[in-house]
């Protein structure tokens, strides 16, 4: 499974706040562009297709993958708060705990996602198979 944004600014509010790590795949007209990118690339990249749409350009599709030293971040830790992903509901909200020596989130059956983590807003990706 690949985990990424499409939104360069949730990717940089990962990047400022939890240390994520991304690899880059942008297509600009009919050019593909691949690399890794930090916060102040990402930042740029939302300033740069904001000019590029008044030129008539843009950057047309842009996934901001999640690097695989970062994909530990996706992993519940004690104290994070997560919603059912079909219920966001308050009532559905979830703290994880401690089980025997693993962090879970309780008896769930349906598809979980993050939402805060030390009382910081986490943006959960999109992800890809």
């Amino acid at each position: 499974m690949k985990y990424f944004y499409t939104d360069p600014l949730a990717a940089a509010w990962m990047t400022k706040h939890f240390g994520m790590r991304f690899q880059a795949r942008m297509r600009l007209d009919s050019r593909v562009v691949i690399g890794e990118c930090n916060y102040n690339h990402l930042l740029a990249n939302e300033n740069v297709n904001c000019l590029m749409r008044k030129n008539g350009h843009a950057i047309t599709e842009a996934r901001y993958y999640i690097h695989a030293d970062s994909l530990n971040l996706l992993r519940p830790q004690i104290g994070d708060l997560w919603i059912g992903k079909e219920y966001q509901e308050e009532k559905q909200l979830l703290r994880a705990c401690y089980m025997g020596d693993e962090v879970v989130l309780g008896e769930i059956e349906r598809e979980m996602i993050l939402v805060q983590r030390n009382g910081i807003s986490f943006m959960w990706p999109k992800s890809e198979k």
